[in-house]
């Protein structure tokens, strides 16, 4: 989760998370851990250098987290799609990706033209985009443009690494 707005103390990110038999915390300044008091729903109360580890389902998730006023949101993703001015798309209706269990990755094949440009999209909700941002990939970041006419598979990675990374390979 990253820094979204330091005047408010805001964090948002977009991640994947399995298999946590322990649970996890929140770390603020790379020292501080921050766990939870309480949690209502997929809101959790958090408390620095103290309270329990959170738990959640098996699942992608979009986070806010809120250092001023101690919460985390957990919006679960239900699916994840690309959308574009590609032909099946035309800006208007999502590309759901398939979800791999063994690489807990997401995967596409989509063929495209030349100067299509699309985006990541999840819940069928422009709330929740990621696109291009310099090297890497950021909520409500730019389009993402296809420079050479061709069938690609687009695999999206949000449980390995800090951030969410994608690939693109020619078919």
């Amino acid at each position: 989760v990253n820094l979204y707005d330091s005047s408010k103390g805001l964090y948002r990110g977009y991640i994947t998370m399995y298999d946590a038999p322990y649970g996890f915390k929140f770390v603020k300044n790379g020292s501080v851990w921050i766990g939870q008091t309480g949690v209502d729903g997929n809101v959790y109360t958090l408390a620095e250098n103290g309270g329990d580890n959170c738990s959640i389902s098996n699942g992608s998730y979009f986070w806010t987290v809120d250092m001023i006023n101690m919460t985390a949101t957990a919006t679960p993703i239900t699916t994840v799609g690309i959308i574009g001015s590609f032909a099946g798309s035309g800006w208007g209706s999502d590309v759901e990706m398939t979800f791999d269990a063994a690489t807990l990755t997401y995967q596409v094949e989509q063929a495209f033209a030349a100067g299509d440009e699309w985006k990541f999209r999840f819940n069928g909700d422009w709330a929740y985009n990621l696109g291009q941002s310099g090297d890497v990939l950021a909520h409500d970041g730019a389009n993402i443009k296809i420079e050479t006419e061709g069938t690609y598979v687009i695999t999206l990675d949000m449980a390995h690494g800090s951030e969410p990374v994608y690939t693109i390979v020619a078919k």
